[in-house]
């Protein structure tokens, strides 16, 4: 991490320029973002190749669990060998709901897999895990609906318990959608359960490609518990905000689909965002500490490599300013 702005007009890059579909590479990574851990999920992350393309060093990564053996962390997995600062999502196998989970359905799950993060991860860059990441979504099946709050705030602190025990160097991250769902307010466990407030931020639902778009997105767009909306509730908290998951929509929508196709505004806007957010580096309530850019579904999300993306206009803005 730095903290001074990430280029020089000629010293930082070599060229910056489409040629078809393709985003010329970058000089050797620098050290990234100013004042927060920026990086990006997916197999480029992982073997460098992401950083070497936007001429700065993948300073975390991100991945999903959802069984005890953790093979993504495994030696010979896809970040095996990473030593930096990991961001994990993590949800059980199957799920029984809400009642069963706060009574211990899924204990010997969490305990067997915490242990193995802290034989796997022990010593190497913090690890911060997000448990049931987007619980306020539709779309997932421990979605937290009207009568599951009670439960999940029991829940949490049950595999809060459990993930100290067994790993007492973890970063518990709680992560909501900024979307309409359930009450993440009421359905927060106290922060003596959490160390960072989470956010997975996408450009649909609406899709938006200026700025006062954006600005308008970020307050309230998005829904009820939109980026602005939860990192000032984080910052009441007393905690330091995370966007665990965040990209652009490349593949083009219509409004009904939540939108979608290039915007090269969304990435500056964003680099934006999180530089007025930004900290010193440490946790900080109300600041920035890290972001995971989603590099993956090459149809929809990913931006890198040039023949997996299909927004190289938006890729070429990303790789310009992070």
């Amino acid at each position: 991490m730095r903290f001074s702005t990430k280029f020089t007009a000629a010293a930082a890059v070599l060229t910056l320029a489409l040629a078809g579909p393709s985003v010329t590479a970058h000089a050797a990574p620098d050290d990234a973002s100013p004042g927060w851990l920026s990086g990006a999920s997916g197999p480029q992350a992982a073997d460098g190749s992401f950083g070497s393309w936007r001429g700065a060093e993948t300073e975390i990564a991100g991945t999903w669990v959802n069984s005890p053996e953790l093979y993504t962390l495994q030696p010979g997995g896809e970040l095996g060998a990473w030593d930096k600062p990991v961001d994990v999502g993590i949800s059980p196998p199957d799920w029984q709901g809400w009642q069963a989970e706060a009574a211990g359905a899924h204990d010997d799950f969490y305990r067997q897999a915490f242990a193995t993060m802290k034989k796997l991860r022990d010593g190497k860059g913090t690890t911060y895990v997000r448990p049931w990441y987007e619980f306020n979504g539709n779309w997932m099946p421990y979605a937290v609906g009207g009568g599951d709050t009670a439960a999940f705030k029991q829940a949490w602190i049950r595999v809060a318990t459990i993930a100290r025990q067994e790993f007492p160097g973890v970063q518990l991250v709680y992560c909501a959608s900024a979307a309409n769902g359930s009450d993440v307010y009421s359905a927060f466990p106290g922060k003596e359960y959490v160390d960072v407030g989470g956010v997975d931020f996408y450009n649909n639902y609406p899709f938006v490609t200026s700025q006062a778009g954006f600005d308008a997105k970020a307050d309230n767009a998005a829904g009820a518990y939109s980026l602005n909306d939860l990192a000032q509730f984080y910052a009441q908290q007393g905690l330091p905000v995370a966007i665990n998951e965040w990209s652009n929509q490349g593949a083009r929508r219509g409004v009904a689909e939540g939108g979608g196709g290039e915007s090269p505004q969304f990435i500056e806007s964003m680099h934006r965002w999180m530089t007025a957010h930004a900290g010193d580096g440490t946790p900080q309530a109300g600041k920035l500490l890290y972001e995971v850019q989603f590099n993956l579904w090459p149809d929809q999300f990913q931006l890198y490599p040039a023949d997996q993306t299909v927004q190289p206009q938006t890729a070429a803005k990303y790789a310009e300013v992070f």
